[in-house]
This record gives C-alpha cells, structure tokens and sequence, in this order.
C-alpha cells in the first residue's frame, strides 16, 4: 500500500546529526541556559548555541540567572565565575542548594579548571576560547561524554 509523502513524514521521522542516527520523532533540542554579565559575550555565545541547534536562554543578572535555573528545566547550564553581585561560586552553589543537578559548565579567565574540581561542577573552559570550542563542551556535557 502507498501512503501519501505527507503521513509518513508525520509518523517517521528520520534526523542526523553529530551524535548519530536518530528515528521516531523529531529528537528533542538540548535546551541551555547561559549566565554571564558580559552582555556582547551572552549575545554572541546565545547565537552560537542556536546555530548549533540548542534552545538558549540567556541572562547578564546572577539573580535572574539562579531564578531560571532553579524554576526552569535545563540539560545544560554555562555559568561566567566573575559577575557582580553574586559571583559565579555562589550562584553554583545555590543553585545546587536547591536541588537542582543540571550539569555546569564553568566559564571563567581565571583558572576555571580549580574552581571546577572546588564546586564539583562538570566541565570548564578558560577564557579566551572559540566559539566552537564552547558548542563541542556543551555538547558532550548534554549528551554525557568525557
């Protein structure tokens, strides 16, 4: 029996992409949250994530950004340690007073490898970087790779 194009379309989907095959529906899009008081980086990193394919959401306030990662589910968070007000330590850490065991990547130009394995979070990356330097770290914190 032939079916029309269209109604295999909707039950079958059939996607690539770097992490290999998947079939059934769509495959769902990593959704991140990016908290960095640099409001040009935050813009930049936001648009780069999304040329990667993942949800982003950005914020520039530490406040706001403990607020989303607390009331909002996320597969990734990428959090700048030198931010004013509350520092990127202290919105790690109520972040994980609440509960919340989103993985962390730690952004920062200043031994981000130390304040890592201090805070227990998942993976760093030291400033500067590329931008697909962050995408390739994101994508293996989403997808649980070494």
């Amino acid at each position: 029996m032939l079916f029309p194009l269209a109604v295999l379309a909707t039950q079958v989907r059939f996607e690539m992409s770097g992490a290999g095959f998947w079939w059934g529906e769509a495959r769902p899009r990593a959704r991140i949250l990016i908290i960095d008081d640099d409001r040009a980086l935050s813009t930049l990193l936001g648009f780069v994530m999304r040329q990667e394919g993942f949800e982003v959401d950005t914020t520039n306030d530490s406040e706001a950004g403990i607020q989303l990662a607390i009331g909002t589910t996320y597969d990734a968070l990428v959090l700048d340690l030198k931010m004013p007000g509350k520092d990127g330590r202290t919105v790690f850490r109520e972040i994980r007073a609440s509960g919340v065991q989103t993985p962390v990547l730690i952004l920062s130009a200043f031994n981000a490898r130390q304040a890592t394995e201090e805070l227990g979070a998942e993976a760093y990356l030291n400033k500067p970087f590329e931008p697909h330097e962050l995408a390739q770290a994101v994508h293996r914190l989403v997808n649980r790779e070494p």
